[in-house]
C-alpha cells in the first residue's frame, strides 16, 4: 500500500478549496503595453480575481514543489494512471500556446478581470494531480470535504444577505474589508452592478454563482443520503437547501440547467436508495419546491420567470422578433447594410448622401433637403438616416442604430473604444443566422467564436487572449443581437468554457481535456452505477462525479472563471481519488 502522508500536507489544498474562492480585495494594476491599447486606458481596478489568482499560484506551486521534493528525495510515490496522458498532452500544448503568444504581457498573468494566465492553467491540472495524489485515507477525505463544506456556508451567507438587499459588502465594515487604505475614500461611494434578489457572493458575476451551485448542489446531495444520524441528517439537507438558495438566488439559467441535468443523473445514480429509503431520497425535492417557491415569492415571480426562460422553443420565438444582418461593411466612401428584409448601398460624395439596391439602381428617397432620408419604397419604412452634426449621421436600420463619420479616409464608424474604424467582417456559422439572441445573446458569440477554433487547432492564440482573438467591430453581431452598433461593449469571454479553452490554447489542448473528462466519466460510470453503495468514499465518489458532471453541462453557457475553476479542478481529482480508493475496496472484497 502506498505511504500516507499527514493532513499538514494538505494544508494548501485545504486553503485552495476554503479560502482563495471567497478573497475580495481591490487591486489597483496600471496597464501597459497591449493590454492597455486594448482597454484604451492605463488603470484597472478589479475586485474579484486578481488576487484568487495569485493566491492560486502560490499555493499550488509550493504544493507541487513539496510533493516533488519528496517523490524527487523517494520518501514518496505517486499513484500510475493513464489520465495524465491526456492531462499530459493539454499541459503541453497550453505551454506551447504561451510561448508562442504574440502577447507575453497577457499571457503570462492573464487578462485584467480574468488573470487565467499559463501559470493558472497549468495549475488546473497541478492540483487535480496533487489531490488524486495526496487524497489516501479517510482523514484526507474528512478535511477536504469540511474545505467544502466551509465555502459553502460562506458563500451561502453571503448569498443570503445580498439576496435580502442587505449586501455585506455593502456595509461600511465590509466595503472598508474588500478596499486597500488608499481606497477606502470611495467606501461610501461604490457602484454595485447586481441589486437585490441577486447574488453574486465573491464569484464576480451571477453566472460563476450558478457554476458553483451546479457543482455542489450534488455534492450536499450525497452527503445528505450518507448521513446515518438524524442530527446528521438536519444539517447535511440544511447544508443541501444553502446550496439550492444560492443556486436560485444566482438567477442563472445556465447554473439551472447544470442542476436540473444533475437530478437527472442523480435518479440513475442513487436509484438504489432512493426505493430502499424513499422518505428520505424525497425530502432534498421537497426542500428543493420549497426554497424555489419562497423565493419566488419574495422576489415578485423572479424565480419562475427564469425557469420559464429556460425553454428552447420560446427562447428561439423571441430570436426570431430581431432582424438578422448579414452584413454591416464600408469601403472608403461607401456603406454597404445586408438584412434578412431589406438592404441598401450609401455613397457619400457631393457632400450628400446617394442610396442604391445591391444590384446599383439608385433608390428614391425624400427629406433630401433636411438631410432627414427616408426611403420612398414602403420596403424600406423601418430605415432612416439623419444628419445629426456636420460629419455624423444616424443610421436607424429597424431595431437597431448607428453612426456614421465623414472622415478624410471616406467613412467610418467608431470601434469599442471610440475610436474611428471599419466594422470587422467575421467568420460566422451561417446555419445560426437569425438566432443570435438565443440564450441570452449566447448565439451571437459563439457562431462568431467557433469560426477561430479552425485558427488554432495545433497552438491557440495564448493563455487568456480569448479577447484579442474576437472580432469586437462586428456591427452585424451587434446590431443582429438587438443592441446598437456603436455600442462600446468588449467580449472578453465567449460564455462557453470549451470554445474559450479551445481559442486560447488550441483545439488539440481542448480535445485532451476533453479525453481526461471522459476517461473519468467512464471511470465513475463503471465504478458505481450497478453498486450498491454504503460507505462515504462511495457516496462522495458519486457525489464528486455528478458534480463534475453538472459542472460541465454549465460550461456549454458558462466559461472557465478563477472564482470557480479551482473549485471544479480539486473535486475533479477528489473525483479520481475516490474512485482509486473505491476500486482498491471492491478488489479486496472480491
Amino acid at each position: 500500500m502506498q505511504k500516507s502522508l499527514s493532513v499538514f500536507f494538505m494544508i494548501p489544498v485545504i486553503l485552495l478549496v476554503s479560502f482563495v474562492p471567497l478573497v475580495v480585495y481591490a487591486n489597483i494594476r496600471e496597464l501597459s503595453g497591449a493590454q492597455a491599447a486594448f482597454w484604451g486606458r492605463s488603470v484597472h481596478i478589479d475586485f474579484f480575481s486578481y488576487y484568487k489568482s495569485l493566491f492560486f499560484i502560490f499555493l499550488t506551486y509550493v504544493a507541487v514543489a513539496v510533493v516533488g521534493f519528496m517523490v524527487w528525495r523517494r520518501t514518496y510515490a505517486l499513484h500510475r494512471s493513464r489520465i495524465y496522458i491526456p492531462l499530459g498532452v493539454y499541459v503541453l500544448f497550453v505551454l506551447l500556446s504561451y510561448i508562442f503568444s504574440p502577447e507575453k504581457s497577457i499571457s503570462t498573468l492573464g487578462m485584467m478581470d480574468m488573470y487565467q494566465g499559463v501559470f493558472v492553467l497549468v495549475g488546473y491540472v497541478l492540483v487535480v494531480l496533487l489531490v488524486f495524489n495526496l487524497v489516501r485515507s479517510d482523514k484526507h477525505l474528512h478535511v477536504l470535504v469540511g474545505s467544502y463544506v466551509f465555502v459553502g456556508i460562506m458563500v451561502g451567507i453571503l448569498a443570503i444577505t445580498q439576496y435580502l438587499g442587505h449586501d455585506f459588502f455593502r456595509t461600511a465594515f465590509g466595503s472598508r474589508l474588500i478596499l486597500p487604505p488608499e481606497l477606502e475614500s470611495i467606501a461610501d461611494h461604490m457602484e454595485f452592478r447586481f441589486g437585490q434578489y441577486t447574488v453574486y457572493a465573491t464569484m464576480y458575476n451571477t453566472n460563476f454563482v450558478g457554476s458553483f451551485a451546479a457543482l455542489m448542489i450534488p455534492f450536499s446531495f450525497a452527503l445528505y443520503l450518507y448521513a446515518k444520524k438524524p442530527w446528521q441528517w438536519l444539517l447535511a439537507l440544511g447544508f443541501f437547501g444553502l446550496m439550492v438558495f444560492v443556486g436560485f438566488g444566482s438567477n442563472s439559467r445556465a447554473g439551472m440547467v447544470g442542476t436540473v441535468s444533475a437530478f437527472l443523473l442523480m435518479l440513475v445514480m442513487f436509484r438504489r436508495i432512493f426505493i430502499k429509503r424513499p422518505i428520505k431520497a424525497v425530502l432534498p425535492f421537497v426542500l428543493l419546491v420549497l426554497v424555489g417557491y419562497g423565493l419566488n415569492e419574495i422576489s415578485d415571480g423572479r424565480v419562475m420567470r427564469e425557469l420559464t426562460r429556460l425553454n428552447p422553443v420560446a427562447d428561439r420565438e423571441r430570436a426570431k422578433e430581431t432582424v438578422h444582418f448579414d452584413t454591416v461593411k464600408i469601403e472608403g466612401d461607401t456603406l454597404t447594410v445586408i438584412t434578412e428584409k431589406a438592404s441598401f448601398v450609401m455613397e457619400y460624395r457631393e457632400n450628400r448622401l446617394f442610396f442604391y439596391t445591391l444590384e446599383g439602381e439608385e433608390l428614391e428617397m425624400t427629406g433630401v433637403e433636411d438631410e432627414d432620408y427616408r426611403f420612398a419604397d414602403e420596403a424600406y419604412e423601418d430605415i432612416r438616416i439623419t444628419r445629426v452634426e456636420i460629419h455624423i449621421y444616424r443610421v436607424r436600420v429597424y431595431h437597431g442604430d448607428f453612426n456614421v463619420y465623414i472622415h478624410e479616409e471616406g467613412l467610418k464608424v467608431t470601434d469599442y473604444k471610440g475610436e474611428y474604424a471599419t466594422p470587422d467582417q467575421a467568420a460566422r456559422i451561417k446555419m445560426l443566422d437569425g438566432y443570435e439572441r438565443m440564450f441570452s445573446n449566447r448565439v451571437a458569440l459563439w457562431t462568431r467564436s467557433a469560426p477561430l477554433l479552425g485558427e488554432n487547432i495545433l497552438i491557440g492564440a495564448g493563455p487568456d487572449m480569448y479577447a484579442l482573438e474576437f472580432p469586437q467591430n462586428d456591427y452585424a453581431r451587434r446590431l443582429s443581437s438587438g443592441g446598437s452598433g456603436s455600442s462600446s461593449s468588449i467580449v472578453d469571454k465567449p460564455h462557453n468554457m470549451y470554445l474559450q479553452i479551445g481559442i486560447n490554447t488550441g483545439v488539440i489542448s481542448l480535445v485532451a481535456l476533453l479525453v481526461a473528462f471522459g476517461m473519468y466519466g467512464v471511470q465513475s460510470l463503471k465504478l458505481y452505477l450497478r453498486r450498491n453503495l454504503d460507505t462515504l468514499s462511495e457516496f462522495l465518489g458519486v457525489g464528486a462525479f455528478i458534480g463534475v458532471f453538472a459542472y460541465l453541462v454549465t460550461g456549454f453557457f458558462n466559461d472557465q472563471i478563477i472564482s470557480v475553476a479551482p473549485l471544479f479542478y480539486i473535486m475533479l481529482g477528489l473525483g479520481l481519488a475516490l474512485n482509486r480508493m473505491n476500486r482498491i475496496t471492491k478488489e479486496e472484497e472480491a
